[in-house]
């Protein structure tokens, strides 16, 4: 089905220019660049049973689905890490300031409960 998984939106559509259709972009002139991996699918409507839109394996390609998902996911997060190779550096800051801020909070109003204790601008002299 198109609405269960994300990675297999590409399917052959001859009416394209390029020869291949997607299913998050429809009619988006962009190529299947791992198509010889994934295989080529084809849209199945259903109006008999007006179902969604699915997609079928038409010719197999040289991984299995799961194999393909698995070098999809890892694409995608090599191409993550190297958009911003220091955002878990940041993150681990971040971490780290979050940690001293709550901390600094809490000896502040320690700190704020005591010198109220001791009534520094003399409001109990009254």
């Amino acid at each position: 089905m198109i609405g269960s998984t994300r990675t297999f939106i590409f399917y052959k559509d001859e009416s394209t220019v390029t020869g291949w259709n997607n299913t998050l972009f429809p009619n988006v002139a962009m190529s299947h660049v791992f198509a010889a991996h994934q295989g080529e699918q084809v849209l199945v409507i259903d109006e008999e049973h007006h179902s969604q839109p699915q997609l079928r394996l038409a010719v197999e390609g040289t991984m299995s689905p799961d194999q393909y998902k698995q070098m999809i996911r890892d694409l995608v997060n090599y191409l993550a890490f190297m958009g911003e190779p220091a955002a878990e550096k940041r993150k681990q800051i971040g971490s780290v300031v979050l940690i001293f801020l709550i901390l600094f909070a809490f000896f502040g109003l320690g700190s704020q409960k005591r010198v109220l204790e001791r009534d520094p601008l003399n409001l109990k002299a009254n």
